[in-house]
Parts: structure tokens; C-alpha cells; sequence
């Protein structure tokens, strides 16, 4: 009887452990769910009304236009983010693309439709011309907008593109929908934050610094709520991404940078770079490492003296604007002085740039003195 009596006692208690814990599982979710919709909510969110339906917008900043096309999971809260470090001197605007927060997702909507939306949103916001810069999964309605617009593209730039030929080119199987929720992704990012690292494009084994660190928490953030992004990464997956495979890039005519990572686990770099051959005066830059995020690839020492020097590259993002000054044709013409590029493990002197289509930064060392006198970056 006291056996029975004790196994009784125990089972109720585990039993009542279990509920506890599911219980403040529960809130634990309940709470994280509303930060992210309490930090979404403090996003400046606008709409205007387009033959496609609503299109949702978040801008920033004075100056020139830059147009931010945003990547899987994030919306117009996440195009401010990928761009946030670009340019100071920018008005940034980035919309959410079809199917994501406040935009629609029209029928059979295709990204040569999110083009002509990106370009009525443009005619809203009285902006004839702007620089565009596309990320990850964004690549295929950037493309087109160079394609069907290209009097209002001034350059374009693809950052860690999906291009044709790339893994993320083509549709994964019915099952993979089911992730795209709020539940499965939280518990990734609070139970398996490896694995959500690596959905993040995170290569197994880089090295992070704190800066590093802080700017993936502040990525995974960034895309909850997931259920008002869901529709449009759906569609990403399952119609835009594919439909790169059969774009015309010998047509494009606009300047275009091509910038991507060799370990990038996600979108292929190879891939990247037979794209960017295939369009027209294209620019490809090849760097030697960050992944898909290009994380802390660069540092700077000393002040660039000239708008044509690489200058100062700390995430990824940041990579874009200052390369397309240089490379895409605004200002070619290297700097004075003698500036240091400083990377995980080495510096460069590039007080001279070089130009050559494809600009392999690791196969352009070579061609550089080497100083060891910079420190690593590696934490």
C-alpha cells in the first residue's frame, strides 16, 4: 500500500511538474510574441493603394532615394534593418513585399507584378529615379525591377542573391510550409538556436565577435511575428524564388553589383557570379567569408580619402553602397594615401584599386603587401 501510495505521489508530482512547466513554457512564449509585436508596432508603417492592392512602406533618412528589397521572413521592419548601415545620407525606403505585414498578395501574383507595385509605390512617393539594393530572396523582384523599369533603377545592387542555378532557386518540398509559423520557428530560436543559425545562413564554425553576436540576435528578432509574414514566404519560396531561373539577365542595362560570400550555406556562390557575368557591365565582388549574412568580414583602419577607396565595411549590408561607389561607376577613381583593410586575420593595403570584372577579394591579396600589424576581428 505504501508503494502504491508513493508511485501515486510521484506521478501526481511529475505530473504537476509537467503542466508547471508547459504552463510558464506558455507565457514564455505568450510574452515573446508580444515584444515582437510591440516592436513591430513601433515601426513607422505606411500604405498607399496600387493596382496590386496595398503596398506597405517604412522609410528613413533625407538625401537620395535607396529602394531596400527585403529577404525572406522580414517585411518593410526588416528592409530598414539589412539597410540600416548603408547610407547616412540616403532616404531609405523600404516596402513589404507582397504578402508580407501590411501588403497585399494579390492573385496569381507573379515578381514581375512586385516590380510593377515596386514602381507605383515610387509614383506615390513622387520618386523618379533610385538606387536599389536587393537581399537574399529579394533578388527576384529586384531583378525585375531593372528588367521592366529600368528608367527608374540608377543601380542596382544583390546582396547574397538567389540566383539562377542556386539551391534557394528552386521550390522545397509541401512539408517545409509548415515551419512558416509563429510555434516552430520560436522553438528553434529559444530550444535550437543552432539550427535556427543556421536557417540564417551562418556557416558551421565562423568565428563571431560580440558585434557579431548582437546582430544575429537582433536578425532573429526581426522576424517575429511570423504570422503576418507567412503568406509572403510562401510565395517566396514557391513562386518567387524559382522564377529567377528563367529571367533574361543579358537584358538588364542598368549598373549592377553582384556581392556575395564563397561559404554562404544558403544561396549558391557560384551561381552569383554566373549571373553577374550574364548581365551587361556587371560588377562581382567574391568575398572569402561571412556567410550569407557576410558577417563581420570587414574592418577599417585609417580614413578612405576618396569616395572610389573600399572604406568602411563592418557587417554585411554595409558592403553594398560603399562598393557600388567604387565599382559600379560613381566615383572609379582610387583614393590618396595609404589606407588598411582589416580582416579576421590579416590587412590589406589598397591605396590602389584595382578593376577587373570579377573582384575576388581573397585572389586579390596577393597582389598587395600584408601587413600582420592590424589585429584579428575573431573573438
Amino acid at each position: 500500500m505504501a508503494s502504491r501510495a508513493t508511485r501515486r505521489i510521484v506521478l501526481v508530482g511529475l505530473a504537476g511538474g509537467v503542466a508547471l512547466a508547459g504552463q510558464r513554457l506558455a507565457r514564455r512564449y505568450r510574452d515573446d510574441l508580444e515584444a515582437a509585436h510591440a516592436r513591430l508596432a513601433a515601426v513607422g508603417r505606411k500604405v498607399v493603394p496600387t493596382p496590386f492592392g496595398a503596398v506597405e512602406y517604412a522609410e528613413r533618412g533625407t538625401g537620395e532615394p535607396l529602394l531596400a528589397v527585403h529577404g525572406i521572413f522580414h517585411g518593410c521592419d526588416g528592409a530598414l534593418l539589412s539597410a540600416r548601415d548603408l547610407a547616412a545620407d540616403h532616404r531609405v525606403v523600404g516596402p513589404s513585399r507582397f504578402g508580407y505585414l501590411g501588403s497585399t498578395l494579390p492573385p496569381d501574383a507573379t515578381p514581375a507584378d512586385q516590380a510593377d507595385a515596386f514602381a507605383s509605390l515610387l509614383d506615390e512617393l513622387g520618386v523618379d529615379r533610385t538606387d536599389v539594393v536587393a537581399f537574399s530572396a529579394g533578388t527576384s523582384a529586384g531583378l525585375q525591377l531593372a528588367l521592366r523599369h529600368p528608367d527608374r533603377v540608377r543601380r542596382l545592387a544583390v546582396v547574397s542573391g538567389s540566383f539562377p542555378g542556386s539551391p534557394t532557386a528552386a521550390a522545397p518540398p509541401p512539408w517545409a510550409r509548415l515551419l512558416y509559423a509563429d510555434p516552430p520557428m520560436w522553438a528553434l530560436k529559444t530550444f535550437a538556436r543552432p539550427a535556427l543559425l543556421q536557417v540564417m545562413g551562418v556557416p558551421r564554425g565562423l568565428p563571431l565577435t560580440p558585434e557579431d553576436r548582437e546582430f544575429l540576435a537582433e536578425m532573429a528578432d526581426s522576424i517575429f511575428p511570423v504570422g503576418p509574414r507567412a503568406q509572403g514566404a510562401i510565395f517566396d519560396a514557391y513562386v518567387s524564388a524559382p522564377d529567377v531561373n528563367d529571367y533574361p539577365l543579358e537584358e538588364i542595362g542598368v549598373p549592377t553589383l553582384v556581392v556575395h560570400a564563397q561559404d554562404d550555406p544558403l544561396c549558391s556562390h557560384d551561381a552569383a557570379e554566373r549571373a553577374a557575368a550574364r548581365i551587361p557591365g556587371a560588377r562581382f565582388v567574391s568575398v572569402p567569408s561571412g556567410g550569407h549574412l557576410l558577417l563581420g568580414l570587414f574592418d577599417t583602419a585609417g580614413s578612405p580619402q576618396g569616395p572610389g577607396d573600399l572604406c568602411v565595411v563592418a557587417r554585411g549590408p554595409q558592403i553594398v553602397l560603399r562598393h557600388a561607389d567604387q565599382l559600379v561607376g560613381v566615383a572609379v577613381g582610387p583614393g590618396e594615401g595609404d589606407h588598411r583593410l582589416r580582416t579576421r586575420n590579416r590587412s590589406v593595403d589598397h591605396s590602389s584599386v584595382p578593376g577587373p570584372r570579377a573582384c575576388h577579394l581573397d585572389s586579390m591579396m596577393p597582389r598587395y603587401s600584408v601587413s600582420p600589424s592590424v589585429p584579428s576581428t575573431a573573438a
